[in-house]
């Protein structure tokens, strides 16, 4: 079975339908809190990471002590190849934790479904 560690960092953003979506697939999913109190596990034995959001910023470390341990384990993710999700202030983390620029909106909150696409330099990348 697939094992995914879901890191929550608040009670109001849990997996949620995302989470229902990964157990149909045949997911085992580990959900962690570090916003209650949880320690975040060593990432030996998952197969996967998913991040989720929060009303906090990527960078509010002072604020939300378990932040800068959070983006040191995405740092460990990236090292180690492991296929890491991030949604809402999980893809910000991400961002944060390996070098990116993290900011506010100048348009205000992005709130529901907006369509991506790929850029050209994404498009030309050997994914699988």
């Amino acid at each position: 079975m697939t094992r995914i560690l879901v890191v929550e960092h608040d009670a109001e953003c849990p997996p949620a339908l995302f989470g229902t979506w990964l157990e149909e697939a045949g997911c085992e999913l580990d959900v962690v809190r570090p916003h209650a109190g949880d320690e975040l596990p060593a990432l030996d034995g998952y197969d996967g990471l998913v991040v989720l959001g929060g009303p906090m910023g990527a960078d509010d470390d002072e604020k939300h002590a378990w932040i800068g341990p959070v983006k040191q384990q995405l740092r460990d993710a990236d090292a180690a190849g492991l296929p890491t999700l991030g949604i809402c202030l999980g893809h910000q983390l991400i961002a944060a934790a390996l070098g990116g620029t993290v900011r506010r909106n100048d348009r205000g909150q992005q709130v529901g479904l907006l369509g991506v696409g790929w850029t050209g330099a994404a498009a030309a990348i050997s994914w699988w």
